[in-house]
Order: C-alpha cells, then structure tokens, then sequence
C-alpha cells in the first residue's frame, strides 16, 4: 500500500493509495495546491474550507467543459454524444465565476458570479483563457 503526504494551505494530509499510484496522486495534489495558492494570492486566507470548496468548483467546472468537448467529438464520430455519469440538467457552456466579497457582517463570503464587475470579467477571461486552452491541448490530443 502506498502513501503521499499532501500539504495544501499550510496543513498536511496523509493520503494512502494503491502501489504504484504515488506518482499520480501527488500530480493531483499539486494541481489542487496551485489552484487553492492563487485563489489564496486573489481574495486573500479566507479559511480552509472556503479555499477547497472554491477550488472543487473551479475544477468542475473544467471537468464539465472537458466532458462537453468529448461529447462533441463522440457525437462528430456517431458515438455516444453524453457521457453515461454527466449530469443531465448541466447548462452547457455557462462559465462559472466563484469570488469572494465582504459581507456588511464583517464576514467573508462566497458568492458566484461578484458584484464587483471587472473583478468578475477579469475572473471569466482567465476562465475562458483556461479552456480556451484546455480544448486546445484536447483537440491536439496533449490531455
């Protein structure tokens, strides 16, 4: 049985794992520890479980494009046009945009789509920059 040790936003996590998944698993781990370090770099130490809550929805939200873009290429080959776990209520192409905003109750919270306008345009041009090039690596085969 193998083990990795993940340390994200200044805590650590022992994770076990099958032989021979080490190596995947900390590529995972690295992925969320830069997404949880630049949303940390954005809005600031706004608690642990906001950050990864953030993060898990940023990355679903890639998850879901890159679903879309394999539906459209299995349609374009006559083959199954929605992949059998998708969601079948999931708004095809609605960027999601998740901020941070201070609540008049001193506290932080979540909120999608910010009311501060060109922090929310700067967050979906990033967003789309991000699967702009995430259909590009697709479409050439390097995902």
């Amino acid at each position: 049985m193998g083990q990795v040790a993940v340390n994200v936003n200044g805590r650590s996590y022992r994770f076990d794992c099958g032989d021979g998944e080490e190596a995947r698993l900390q590529e995972l781990a690295a992925y969320i520890k830069d997404r949880i370090d630049a949303l940390t770099r954005e809005y600031g130490q706004v608690g642990a479980e906001r950050l990864m809550l953030m993060a898990a929805l940023l990355i679903t939200d890639e998850l879901w494009d890159a679903r879309a873009v394999l539906a459209e290429k299995a349609a374009a080959n006559g083959q199954l046009s929605t992949p059998v776990d998708a969601p079948a209520d999931t708004p095809a192409n609605v960027p999601v945009a998740v901020s941070v905003s201070d609540q008049p109750n001193g506290r932080t919270g979540v909120q999608s789509n910010g009311s501060n306008k060109s922090r929310a345009s700067a967050e979906k041009r990033e967003q789309d920059a991000i699967r702009s090039e995430y259909r590009r690596k697709a479409a050439s085969g390097d995902v």
